[in-house]
Formats: structure tokens, sequence, C-alpha cells
């Protein structure tokens, strides 16, 4: 990391210590977005994160619905979800092509565990 360029980022610890913005975007070294810290029009804060390919591999969002993570493989597909939400927390499982294969949430009445099949068919569900 260049010390000269960071010290002027930072201002050399002058001037203002607070940057507002209502987007950002992190660039690696041949300007490729890489990441993008944002917040959508109706005020929801999003942080997503890029390959070197440009395809989007990870998001952190705040929703209507509460908040969550995605993770993305190397074709942008989803494959993993985190979710808070106002019913309760879940963790959602997608094959390959991005079809949801399982799902874990827990609300107020309790936990619940559904497998499906490829097209989306419950084929196993507890309770």
């Amino acid at each position: 990391m260049d010390t000269e360029a960071t010290a002027q980022a930072q201002g050399a610890n002058t001037g203002p210590k607070v940057i507002r913005a209502t987007q950002f975007i992190l660039e690696d070294e041949t300007g490729k977005p890489r990441a993008r810290l944002a917040v959508s029009k109706g005020g929801r804060p999003g942080l997503a994160l890029f390959d070197e390919t440009g395809k989007r591999r990870a998001t952190l969002a705040v929703t209507e619905a509460g908040s969550g993570l995605a993770l993305f493989d190397e074709t942008g597909k989803p494959r993993v979800m985190l979710t808070a939400a106002k019913a309760g927390p879940g963790l959602l499982l997608f094959d390959e092509t991005g079809k949801l294969r399982a799902a874990l949430v827990v609300r107020k009445d309790g936990p619940s565990l559904d497998l499906l099949d490829e097209t989306g068919k419950v084929i196993w569900s507890q309770p």
C-alpha cells in the first residue's frame, strides 16, 4: 500500500473525519468495481462484493422485511442466504441452478426444515 496516497486519502489527520454520500464504489488497481456500498431510493442500505470478472459474489442488505446476507457462486447464482426477517431467522440453500433446495426457518411457533426437489416441490418437511 502506498503510504503517501494513504496519508492523502485520510487527510493526514487534518480536515473532516466524516464523509457523507449515498454510494461508495471500491475499485481494484485496474479500475474494476469490486465493492459497492449504497443506499437505495427507499433508504435501505446495502453492500455488494464483486469478483474479478464483475460477478456479484456477496451482498449484505437491509430490507423492509429484515436483513440478509447472500452468497453467490462464480456464475452469479445464489447459493446461500442467511436472513433475519420479521417472521424469524432463516437459512436458505440453493442448487447450482439457483433453485431453492433447503430452508431452515425459526418462527414463533418453532423451527421448520423443508427439503425441495429441482421443481420446487417439498419432498421432506419437519415439523
